[in-house]
């Protein structure tokens, strides 16, 4: 009925998340759906496979499986409305590919970019060095993801 990856997916090299996503798929049902959740600020770095750590957002996601539907749900704390992502893609909107792998990393070096841009602006609070690490990480990380994949 559903598959639920829970802080997984930023585990897996980006060099296997089409045979992973698409092993899902398979044995989904047809009416079946994939549950993505993802801390966006992970507490502690990590480096989960030969780019560090790669943790996409919904944007990001969409991208990768090559679909524009989702279900998005978002924590009320305010504390994890923008860190903690809830995904939910029917079977059908499991579309991975080599060039969607690399579409939703070069976005997420876009909005990690991004992000770090708004967060040198931002007033200080005592959260902003954690973020401001972990978008300079993805930034770096994504990077040299796209560095290898590049000639893949």
């Amino acid at each position: 009925d559903c598959v639920i990856l829970c802080n997984v997916l930023h585990e897996i090299t980006p060099i296997e998340w089409v045979n992973v996503l698409n092993s899902i798929k398979e044995k989904l049902k047809d009416s079946g759906y994939l549950i993505i959740v993802e801390d966006r600020y992970l507490p502690k770095g990590e480096c989960a496979h030969e780019f560090g750590y790669l943790v996409l957002g919904t944007e990001e996601t969409k991208i990768l499986l090559s679909t524009s539907s989702s279900i998005e749900c978002k924590l009320n704390n305010e504390e994890y409305f923008d860190r903690i992502i809830f995904n939910v893609f029917s079977k059908n909107d499991i579309n991975p590919s080599k060039q969607s792998v690399k579409e939703s990393i070069k976005k997420l070096n876009e909005n990690s970019f991004k992000n770090i841009k708004i967060l040198r602006k931002e007033a200080k609070d005592l959260n902003q060095g954690r973020r401001y690490a972990n978008e300079t990480q993805l930034y770096i990380n994504s990077k040299l993801a796209l560095e290898r994949l590049r000639n893949r």
